[in-house]
């Protein structure tokens, strides 16, 4: 694969959890030069729901849960800080649900400003 250039990769990880399931994983991609990203509805170099449901406190809502789901995703940068690495921001519901019906768009606006300034 890396001959080829394919050395992007974001695993789905509905069953799985990168970093978590083997904690060389991170380390031996960029040995290879593999970059890691995660998906759409994994932010911050976390797999959600399954790390979520592991290491997370309170439920993944950031309209009541802001501070621990912060706290969550700056475990993840600093997890990865050390290796190349694409970052998904934003946020979807718990296993890629919407986040809810009267989510507004302030909301994921305050959400990826907050991201940004975990990466900042």
């Amino acid at each position: 694969m890396h001959r080829m250039k394919a050395n992007y990769l974001w695993p789905a990880m509905w069953s799985s959890a990168f970093a978590v399931d083997d904690t060389q994983n991170q380390y031996l991609a960029d040995l290879y030069g593999i970059v890691m990203g995660t998906s759409h509805q994994e932010p911050m170099m976390r797999s959600t729901p399954n790390e979520f449901s592991l290491y997370g406190k309170g439920s993944w809502d950031y309209t009541t849960n802001a501070e621990n789901i912060k706290a969550f995703w700056l475990a993840g940068t600093q997890r990865a800080k050390n290796f190349e690495s694409v970052y998904t921001v934003g946020m979807r519901g718990f296993g890629d649900l919407p986040l809810s019906q009267d989510t507004n768009i302030e909301l994921l606006e305050q959400v990826i400003a907050d991201q940004t300034a975990i990466l900042e």
